[in-house]
């Protein structure tokens, strides 16, 4: 009997140690992972134009100011320090030649340089007799005779210097010629410097393309289209409704370091010009008119390599890199890039990368 329960007591043993062993090897058995199935980028929603042919003014749209021109201009100055009593003109005044422009005074440094200068002539006087002196006693030196009557000669030219600085006759500064007030440093009460510009001067009385001009800055990608003498109008940045005609004189052949885009000179053609600072608005006329293809303006995105357009076919963007030949306000003519037909994205193309898939709110004709 007992040798019977030591035999059931042994498979139960091993019965239990089996399933043990079954449950462990279940416990840590590798699970494979779920399936996963990739979900496809969501379509981006655009709207689209159409790219048309249409005769198109080919223009460039610049910024610049109106400065003037430093050909035309002569400065008023003196020789002397002055104190500025009186301002007698104002910027815009058309003077005649000698007519007076500032009542001044010598300052109290430039009197103070004028008794410096008498008594040095005075001291070189003494110093010359007394060489002369002792030279006629033969006890000074020809070298000392000529070197006495050096330091006369450079004291007598400083004192004359110095008195034809002193303050003009009547204590009054006058036009070197006619022409029309641009600018007046000379403030009433302070103190101008010798040699300084105290007024400056547009010469004669000719069209202000010889006094002024507008200096513009131009997209490199678009001035190798100028090439002198395009006809310009301007209107002022503020929303003045006054326009002016011009013309391309210079252009610049380097880029400007600072704004990184090309420089141009701009002559007024007519008489009439805005004034001297002037922000303005130029569009230059480029010869010749032609069927070119237009996009919308709001289809172009500007990259560090060029602009650039999303072509819309079959729900997939296309990048294209554009060449452009004109912009107006809302519209745009390309050279190269966009074909008559094709749909341009006009809305999310900041968004839009080659190939990506949209979703077309509106298309536009």
């Amino acid at each position: 009997m007992r040798n019977w329960t030591l035999a059931i007591g042994l498979l139960v043993a091993i019965a239990a140690g089996g399933a043990w062993l079954l449950m462990r090897s279940h416990a840590v058995a590798p699970t494979s992972p779920p399936e996963t199935t990739e979900v496809p980028p969501a379509a981006l929603h655009v709207t689209l134009a159409q790219a048309v042919s249409e005769t198109f003014a080919p223009h460039i749209e610049a910024f610049g100011t109106v400065e003037a021109n430093p050909r035309a201009l002569a400065a008023v100055a003196w020789p002397a320090e002055l104190v500025v009593k009186r301002v007698l003109i104002v910027p815009g005044q058309t003077v005649a030649a000698d007519e007076p422009l500032l009542e001044v005074a010598l300052s109290p440094d430039a009197q103070l340089q004028v008794g410096l200068a008498k008594q040095d002539v005075h001291a070189a006087e003494k110093a010359s007799a007394a060489v002369q002196s002792r030279f006629a006693l033969n006890l000074a030196t020809q070298q000392e005779k000529l070197m006495a009557d050096a330091a006369l000669a450079t004291a007598e030219a400083k004192l004359a210097r110095a008195l034809q600085a002193t303050v003009p006759p009547n204590g009054l500064v006058r036009a070197t010629s006619g022409g029309v007030v641009r600018m007046i440093a000379a403030v009433a009460g302070g103190i101008a410097p010798a040699g300084a510009p105290l007024v400056t001067l547009s010469r004669g009385d000719g069209l202000a393309g010889d006094v002024l001009r507008a200096d513009i800055g131009i997209d490199p990608r678009e001035a190798g289209a100028l090439r002198g003498g395009e006809s310009v109008q301007l209107r002022a940045v503020d929303g003045d409704t006054s326009m002016w005609s011009g013309a391309v004189d210079l252009i610049q052949p380097t880029l400007d370091p600072i704004s990184r885009l090309r420089r141009a000179s701009v002559r007024f053609t007519a008489s009439s010009a805005p004034a001297i600072g002037t922000p303005v608005r130029a569009v230059i006329t480029l010869p010749g008119e032609a069927a070119s293809v237009v996009i919308p303006r709001t289809a172009i995105l500007p990259t560090a390599k060029g602009d650039i357009a999303y072509v819309i076919a079959d729900g997939i963007a296309r990048r294209r890199s554009l060449v452009t030949c004109g912009r107006e306000d809302a519209r745009v003519c390309v050279r190269t890039g966009v074909q008559v037909g094709e749909f341009v994205a006009t809305s999310g193309v900041a968004d839009l990368t080659d190939g990506a898939r949209v979703l077309v709110l509106e298309a536009k004709p």
